[in-house]
């Protein structure tokens, strides 16, 4: 996760690839808060000098969330409780007492669902029946692979269900129906592939899908699947996507992060200067013709003109839209 944070920072630092802000917004509807891939972690990942996550930081982050009054939803999918289907017989006791643990934190900090990954579907049915009852959240894609829960979050009409990969595409697109019926935002949570990801949001038809299962350090910003956007957030803790969702006239949500924004601008950047580069050494070699360099040209120029529009300031928007942030669980933080 390190050169990903490090290429923000520079974006920040030289104001070379960060877009100016957008308008301030009012406050959002509602707030998601999503986690993937936890894989039982209680304490920080320990990979690094710098340490990342720890389920007491993460509490402490869902509780400062909650102080500006914004109505909160935290969704957890991928490995939940555990980070490996056979457990060695050494750790088998340890495991499912962390297990246990983080059932009662995770009801804590009021965990709207979840779906479990393929880790966690592979215990005793004596630990998960367990689990199960221990969690005052209910468990999506589990017995029933496509029950829509229905929740009122501060007026805002939340459906949220679960899918996993082996899920029935006929079955998802009649739950998809359901869920984004006479609701204001539809959540499906997954467990499994990218590729599972993106084909299970193109069959629900829902407005947000949490990516669990990708088991990846690195942070994906929301990326657009069809109808739906595809969120992610890292792994073990390190950290959590925060979404904030403003209700509005029209169809689907509009991304107005920064997050991706910087991101777009970063690659734009990169096709920039390659493309600039070659057309200098066209130019210098003096293989290439006029006519033979003006298409690289023009393309270029092209390339410029589409960083300059997303560089722009975004306008003041009514459509339905929302802003993502990932937040990084580093020692400093609470």
């Amino acid at each position: 996760m390190r050169p990903f944070l490090a290429l923000v920072g520079l974006a920040l630092v030289a104001g070379c690839t960060r877009s100016p802000a957008p308008p301030p917004e009012p406050k959002p509807n509602v707030r998601l808060a999503v986690i993937t891939d936890l894989k039982g972690y209680l304490e920080p990942c320990g990979c690094t000098s710098n340490p990342l996550g720890g389920i007491d930081r993460l509490a402490a982050q869902i509780d400062e969330l909650r102080q500006d009054g914004v109505p909160l939803t935290v969704f957890v999918a991928g490995d939940v409780f555990f980070d490996t289907e056979t457990l060695e017989p050494a750790r088998v006791d340890q495991a499912q007492r962390n297990a246990t643990t983080l059932a009662g934190i995770l009801n804590r900090i009021g965990v709207t669902a979840i779906v479990t990954g393929s880790a966690d579907r592979a215990q005793s049915r004596e630990v998960l029946d367990a689990l199960r009852g221990a969690s005052e959240f209910p468990w999506l894609a589990d017995t029933a692979a496509t029950d829509v829960v229905r929740k009122h979050i501060g007026g805002v009409k939340l459906a949220v269900f679960g899918a996993r990969s082996d899920t029935d595409l006929e079955a998802l697109r009649t739950a998809g129906i359901d869920a984004t019926t006479e609701s204001d935002v539809s959540v499906l949570l997954v467990d499994g592939s990218r590729r599972d990801a993106n084909k299970l949001a193109g069959s629900s038809g829902v407005d947000f899908v949490v990516a669990g299962g990708l088991d990846q350090d690195e942070p994906v910003a929301p990326k657009k699947s069809r109808a739906s956007w595809v969120l992610h957030a890292s792994r073990q803790g390190q950290g959590l996507t925060v979404v904030d969702v403003y209700l509005g006239d029209g169809d689907g949500f509009e991304n107005r992060s920064q997050w991706s924004r910087t991101e777009a601008l970063e690659q734009l950047d990169r096709r920039v200067e390659e493309l600039a580069s070659k057309v200098r050494r066209w130019e210098a070699s003096q293989e290439y013709t006029a006519d033979e360099i003006a298409p690289q040209r023009e393309q270029l120029t092209a390339l410029k003109e589409k960083r300059a529009a997303l560089a722009a300031p975004l306008p003041a928007s009514t459509a339905p839209r929302f802003d993502a942030r990932f937040v990084e669980l580093q020692q400093t933080l609470p």
